[in-house]
């Protein structure tokens, strides 16, 4: 998988996530996963695509950064899923 992180301020992430939800479907893109961790007001939401062209897409777009993530969690951090 692809994983693209993207940082934004925690007021803002409501507004954010429908401003992507709604990039996404435009250019009918389908991501495999949204999470996402909060620290403070701080929120990293990373989201797996099952290629390069969507996931580059969408980095460029939302000013993202390419990662790898780890499927193990720490304990005591499970993550937020974006989709439940």
């Amino acid at each position: 998988m692809r994983t693209v992180a993207v940082r934004l301020v925690a007021p803002d992430f409501a507004k954010e996530m429908a401003l992507m939800r709604d990039w996404l479907d435009r250019h009918s893109y389908v991501p495999t996963r949204f999470i996402y961790d909060q620290a403070d007001d701080e929120v990293v939401v990373s989201v797996e695509f099952p290629n390069e062209r969507d996931a580059e897409a969408f980095a460029i777009r939302f000013d993202g950064k390419r990662c790898t993530r780890s499927s193990k969690r720490e304990p005591g951090n499970p993550g937020r899923s974006a989709l439940s």
